[in-house]
């Protein structure tokens, strides 16, 4: 297959961001659905079994999906079409045990722990848990299908197809049975919507000859693989799903329909953080070659032209929830209006990320992105404790200044490290002159 050319680049850049963006946005709209029709109790425990499924996805797939690219890659420049039916075979074999393991496992606690929970929510857990053979089958086939440059075939099956149905599968169950729809009977109807998914894309990677066509060999390799994508598992659990592990405290911490409100509104913040990432995704070429070339003046001028813009976006998007903000929350619904404080609160913290900079980009950039993981872990630590220690006085309000501090914690800490092994200033100080830039630190 050809190079992509810089002008494909952005163009397919773009319309991956604008596909992810509209992905968010139908899973959003979902919300909002079961919010408006069937109330945020339903929706919390709906949201609380998402996030379940979520995590646990992560844990099954052991890395692999992120490591695809790396790997697949190099095997097919090389023509190993061994080791590509090793890996394949491999990782699927991997996601089947975890998967079957955690299932196990999380029945396994929720017959012995759960009987204190509703059972709905037991219920919706129950069947969250099996989600993960088919979110992990998606996650792995997408991670393979983007080493073979098809990265549509990667994430349109799970980010725009499974939406659509979703909307319209539920559109049709509420219409049909009304408020007698539990958020375990919406899990189920997901649960198939997942597995067909799932089906329809492994169908079209064979058609495009994405499949293991060699001997498998994995011996030798095998234990390399998993040294490389045992570490993703946090990295990415921290980076890409860091808000629904928060759901999953509050839900133990709050009632589902207080989880509830904390889900739509980090939702509307989370859509600052994706045009955040869509800026740092088109400045991202510039700020590679940048440091390819070992220009220092141009790494310098790519960062402090996305801070610039990203911080700019930020402040314009939460003043404008501050303008709107009560008036949207009132639209989903009554009960989620005393979440506005939360609302602004949690764009505050957008504006922050982005005066910190595109940290975590650069040390991608520069091969140190396993040194963001403790970065991650502390900031973890700190969502835990604060959860604990805010949520029980202060409700929805305490778990929006956990997140905060959180994301804070991080922030500050990747971008220090940022400093310290590139050498290169990443946060707004880097639009100072040089001299400006050291009398300001």
């Amino acid at each position: 297959m050809k190079p992509i050319t810089g002008s494909r680049l952005f163009t397919f850049s773009a319309m991956l961001v604008a596909a992810r963006i509209a992905g968010a946005g139908l899973t959003f709209l979902t919300q909002i659905m079961i919010a408006r029709w069937l109330g945020a109790d339903t929706l919390g425990t709906y949201a609380i079994a998402m996030s379940f499924a979520g995590v646990l996805t992560i844990f099954a797939v052991t890395g692999f999906p992120s490591i695809a690219m790396r790997y697949l890659s190099a095997y097919r420049v090389e023509g190993r079409d061994d080791l590509i039916a090793g890996f394949l075979k491999a990782s699927r074999r991997q996601l089947l045990i975890g998967a079957c393991a955690l299932i196990a496992l999380s029945w396994a606690a929720l017959a012995l722990f759960g009987g204190t929970m509703a059972g709905d929510l037991r219920l919706a857990l129950a069947i969250g848990a099996v989600m993960t053979v088919f979110m992990g089958a998606l996650m792995l086939n997408g991670g393979i299908a983007n080493a073979y440059r098809r990265p549509f075939l990667g994430f349109l099956p799970d980010t725009i197809l499974r939406p659509v149905l979703v909307i319209v599968a539920f559109s049709a169950l509420i219409a049909a049975l009304g408020h007698e729809v539990t958020a375990a009977t919406l899990m189920g109807v997901n649960l198939a919507l997942i597995a067909g998914a799932a089906a329809v894309q492994i169908v079209l990677m064979r058609r495009r000859g994405i499949a293991a066509s060699g001997t498998e060999r994995t011996v030798e390799s095998r234990s390399e693989w998993q040294r490389a994508a045992l570490p993703m598992i946090l990295l990415v659990l921290f980076t890409n799903y860091f808000a629904d592990v928060d759901v999953l405290i509050l839900g133990m911490l709050m009632p589902p329909e207080d989880v509830a409100v904390f889900n739509i509104c980090f939702r509307f913040t989370a859509f600052i953080g994706f045009a955040l990432k869509a800026i740092y995704q088109i400045v991202l070429p510039d700020l590679a070659e940048a440091h390819v070339r070992e220009d220092r003046k141009g790494v310098t001028r790519a960062i402090g032209r996305a801070n610039l813009i990203a911080v700019g976006m930020a402040v314009a998007a939460t003043l404008t929830l501050a303008l709107v903000g009560r008036h949207v929350l009132a639209i989903v619904g009554p009960e989620f209006v005393p979440g506005y404080g939360l609302l602004i609160v949690l764009g505050l913290s957008q504006i922050a990320t982005a005066a910190l900079g595109p940290n975590v980009q650069l040390m991608t950039v520069t091969g140190h992105q396993m040194r963001a993981v403790p970065a991650f872990v502390a900031g973890f630590a700190i969502l835990v404790v604060l959860n604990l220690v805010l949520v029980p006085p202060f409700g929805l309000i305490g778990a929006g200044w956990a997140m905060v501090s959180a994301v804070m914690c991080w922030s500050v800490w990747l971008a220090v490290s940022a400093r310290r092994l590139t050498g290169y200033e990443i946060t707004l100080l880097a639009l100072l002159p040089s001299r400006d830039r050291a009398d300001a630190i």
